[in-house]
């Protein structure tokens, strides 16, 4: 059979910040981490994204890869 487990939250953002080759919005994060598991962000992934290699630049309100 096909393997159907989806990535829970804290997985997602470790795939996003690893793929990120550009900076991006946390609307746009969001987004992309719903469609990386197929569930809804109720809530915020900032402090996902902070333990997983993102920083936030304040100045251009986005978020970035840190190793980058």
């Amino acid at each position: 059979g096909e393997d159907v487990r989806r990535l829970n939250f804290t997985q997602a953002v470790r795939k996003l910040v690893r793929e990120m080759v550009s900076p991006m919005s946390i609307s746009e994060i969001n987004a992309r981490v719903e469609d990386i598991t197929g569930l809804s962000v109720d809530g915020s992934v900032t402090g996902i994204l902070i333990n997983e290699g993102g920083r936030y630049d304040a100045e251009k309100k986005l978020w970035v890869n840190s190793t980058l």
